[in-house]
């Protein structure tokens, strides 16, 4: 039995070939269904079928839901970008007001920092590994007191 997915984006894109700046065959909206023929790290291939076209293609892993299961999970530094599927980013410092972005207080905290994805302008906010751990580390020990 075959296994079908959903656009999980404003609009997904199916493309010629599995890379975020193959040509574009179709566009979806977010809840349309897709049958998953095969699936990779960052694409999967699916097929797309209405009483008009029937179009087999690759979309970005990011865009569908896809099934749980025993599948490499995507643990890159630079993840694909949830909206467009690019994987090509652009890392850049952000300022509100002349100020940086500052995550804790003033003498302990962490600069968040950003990447704005080439293919569409999302911008994403992070924070490093090492900000991340001991926020946890934080988190874990005011939740024990």
């Amino acid at each position: 039995m075959a296994d079908f997915v959903k656009v999980t984006v404003p609009t997904g894109k199916i493309r010629q070939e599995p890379k975020p700046d193959g040509h574009v065959l179709l566009e979806l909206k977010a809840g349309q269904e897709l049958e998953l023929l095969e699936r990779q790290r960052r694409y999967s291939r699916v097929r797309y079928r209405d009483h008009f076209q029937d179009i087999t293609g690759w979309i970005a892993n990011v865009a569908i839901n896809l099934p749980k299961g025993n599948h490499e999970s995507i643990t890159d530094d630079l993840p694909s970008c949830p909206f467009c599927g690019s994987e090509t980013w652009l890392e850049k410092g952000i300022r509100t007001g002349g100020n940086s972005l500052l995550i804790g207080n003033l003498f302990s905290g962490d600069y968040a920092h950003s990447r704005i994805c080439l293919g569409c302008g999302y911008i994403q906010l992070h924070i490093s590994s090492s900000a991340l751990r001991r926020i946890q580390a934080e988190q874990e020990r005011q939740a024990r007191e």
